[in-house]
């Protein structure tokens, strides 16, 4: 995550966007737009026409993150990204939530959305109990559930998630680890 800002800048920023100042809204998204789109292209990558428009997804992430009034008070610009990566999630968990019942019943029309869920049907993936599982993790452990999302979401690296997360690298991997098997446990 680059930007010409330091990361106070930045998250003096992000509070007065938070609070509603449309004008800092417009710079902090003029920021980190580019960060939040690589982020749905690497999440896009599993889609194998590259039909679906990571814009798409950025767009809708970034306004449900900020709808949520406590984007006023974010401490920094981790819980930002954090923030966007979980609205990224429940977007796709949303749809193949949608995409489920329509299959049970009714005609619908697919969407390029359809597409990437189906590359996760492919990989025997259940993305609504993944989801859940989350949530559980969440519970137990925020910072394991965010490097979760980060690294399986975003698919950032190991080093993109430490300094994002301002935790050492072997820290990470050794959460990344425990997060995994919590994971396969929950989904078995």
């Amino acid at each position: 995550m680059k930007s010409e800002l330091n990361s106070t800048e930045l998250t003096t920023i992000l509070h007065a966007a938070g609070r509603g100042d449309v004008v800092a809204q417009q710079h902090f998204a003029d920021l980190v737009y580019e960060d939040l789109r690589r982020m749905a292209q690497q999440l896009m990558r599993r889609e194998p026409n590259g039909t679906l428009q990571p814009t798409a997804l950025v767009n809708e992430a970034y306004l449900k993150v900020f709808c949520d009034a406590s984007l006023a008070n974010a401490p920094n610009r981790s819980y930002f990204f954090a923030a966007a990566t979980t609205a990224m999630r429940r977007i796709l968990v949303d749809y193949a939530r949608q995409r489920k019942s329509l299959k049970r019943g009714g005609e619908f029309k697919r969407q390029p959305l359809d597409q990437i869920l189906d590359v996760y049907e492919e990989q025997n993936i259940d993305l609504i109990g993944l989801d859940e599982a989350l949530v559980q993790l969440e519970k137990l452990s925020p910072r394991q559930a965010k490097i979760v999302q980060l690294r399986w979401f975003a698919e950032m690296t190991v080093a993109e998630v430490s300094e994002l997360l301002d935790v050492s690298i072997s820290t990470v991997e050794h959460e990344w680890r425990a997060a995994r098997a919590f994971l396969k446990w929950q989904l078995s």
